[in-house]
């Protein structure tokens, strides 16, 4: 447990409940959503749809736009995403396509239980599905090459859809990008996972030409209940364990300290972001041809592979 910080038992009791009421996660408990309420199943049939249907309306809307693939976080989806549920008040997709003029294709594991769940449980489970959307993804890309060879690809992951994405990494054993990238590029944003040991399933990633993982050190505010919780720290949260000790960093992956722009978490969308975080955004997911990490606003921090985002 975090030094400084008693958790009510009943915080603890009730996530052990929710550990216990969870898990039991299939295909059947999964889907892929577009905008505007477009869903598929989550089977070999639903998933060549999907991605056969996302990538011809990049195709006929006359300007290329980028492809994200989004693995939401903890929270009442799809209703979330749509803006449904009016206690909630978002609306992401929407707003992740019109902030980057793209097409999103959301891949939807069963993120919420209750207020105060914690589904780790969940997103373990989805991870062992997630390869099936890879290896849909590559292959029509492998078979359509000529026609969306120019489509740019980003994995968007969020909060808690890192433990997805890291469940399934720790079962792969490459190949998967059969000699070219499925993605252009991987983002972590305020990853909702473990810092310890996230070097080992991090570093598998062979399939993306860049990765890049935020980080708010201290600032947090949804991590920190968390990292409370199980008394480990987030990734999305810190890069140091509690002794002070700088935890091993992906080889493969840049860094990127947002704890100068002062926004909390979703870091991707939202008018409050100063520009440097919005340029850095856009610039790995839109097709602007500039280094994110060299533009105005970033600049590099005394770690190697860190840097930092200032207002």
């Amino acid at each position: 447990m975090l030094s400084g910080c008693v958790i009510p038992r009943w915080a603890v009791e009730k996530w052990g409940e929710d550990q216990y009421m969870s898990y039991r996660i299939d295909e059947r408990n999964l889907a892929l959503f577009t905008y505007p309420r477009q869903s598929y199943p989550y089977d070999r049939q639903g998933i060549q749809q999907a991605v056969s249907d996302i990538h011809e309306a990049i195709l006929s809307g006359g300007r290329m736009k980028p492809l994200i693939v989004f693995i939401h976080g903890r929270g009442k989806h799809p209703e979330k995403a749509y803006g449904d549920d009016d206690t909630v008040g978002e609306d992401i997709l929407f707003r992740i396509e019109s902030e980057y003029e793209s097409k999103v294709l959301m891949f939807h594991w069963p993120s919420w239980l209750t207020p105060w769940g914690y589904p780790s449980k969940n997103a373990e489970e989805a991870g062992a599905h997630l390869g099936l959307l890879f290896d849909e993804l590559g292959r029509y890309r492998r078979i359509n090459a000529e026609k969306v060879g120019e489509i740019k690809s980003t994995l968007l992951i969020h909060s808690m859809g890192a433990q997805v994405m890291k469940r399934f990494l720790t079962g792969y054993d490459g190949g998967l990008a059969g000699g070219l990238p499925l993605f252009d590029s991987i983002v972590f944003n305020a990853p909702d996972v473990d810092l310890a040991g996230h070097r080992s399933w991090m570093n598998r990633i062979d399939f993306a030409g860049a990765v890049y993982v935020t980080v708010n050190p201290g600032q947090d505010e949804l991590l920190k209940f968390s990292g409370y919780l199980l008394g480990t720290p987030r990734l999305g949260r810190s890069l140091t364990q509690e002794d002070g000790s700088a935890e091993p960093l992906a080889e493969g992956a840049a860094y990127l300290d947002v704890s100068a722009a002062d926004v909390n978490h979703d870091y991707f969308i939202g008018a409050d972001r100063p520009e440097p975080l919005v340029s850095f955004y856009r610039n790995v997911i839109m097709n602007t041809g500039a280094d994110p990490l060299k533009v105005p606003g970033v600049s590099e921090a005394d770690q190697p592979r860190v840097y930092a985002v200032f207002p």
